[in-house]
């Protein structure tokens, strides 16, 4: 008669072997749970991947996950934009011009995870770091780029066939080093700095 009157769990836990007798609610929940669920509705619920438990009141429900913030280091702009951090999230805008001629830009040697030659500014800073690596040479002498204002950005490009210099004119991949002379050089090679004409 006792076994008809208590639901199923509440039989198996009175009378299995070596289980200890706990208090059961009317619902099929321990006393112990629903002591917990009462403190906090989320401490009894599993909810599935991409949603957590959300309390309203004594109530539990599973909801979405917020989505994962977006920055700058998780967007890729288009060619000749660049990202930036807006209050509405991450932008893509035209870079800040940062020269307007050739001569606001210069050739660096960068030797930081590499033997590179970079192209900044005349203002402009180049990168540094805890651990620079050793180079036969120093980069820029041994390319045959120039720097150059692309677009409003110093860039380091191959230079034009056939520079003008002086009276001459310089093979390709040579640079004019003195026009008064019309002396052509490689990129990186010195030479006389007189008055020829």
């Amino acid at each position: 008669m006792f076994l008809r009157t208590l639901p199923l769990t509440a039989a198996v836990v009175l009378f299995s072997c070596g289980i200890s007798q706990t208090d059961v609610s009317t619902d099929g929940v321990s006393a112990d749970d629903a002591e917990l669920r009462r403190k906090d509705p989320c401490a009894t619920v599993r909810c599935a991947a991409g949603t957590h438990c959300k309390a309203h009141g004594q109530q539990a429900a599973c909801v979405p996950d917020d989505p994962p913030a977006i920055t700058c280091a998780s967007v890729l702009c288009a060619a000749g934009t660049v990202c930036e951090e807006s209050p509405s999230g991450p932008r893509c805008v035209a870079p800040t011009a940062e020269c307007t001629t050739d001569a606001d830009c210069h050739l660096e040697d960068n030797y930081c995870g590499g033997c590179n030659c970079i192209a900044l500014a005349t203002n402009e800073q180049g990168p540094t770091c805890s651990n620079p690596v050793n180079c036969f040479a120093a980069p820029c002498a041994v390319t045959s780029n120039v720097a150059a204002c692309v677009k409003g950005q110093c860039t380091a490009v191959a230079p034009p066939s056939g520079v003008a210099c002086g009276s001459k004119t310089c093979a390709s991949g040579e640079v004019c080093c003195n026009a008064s002379c019309g002396i052509c050089t490689p990129p990186g090679y010195a030479c006389i700095q007189i008055a020829c004409q």
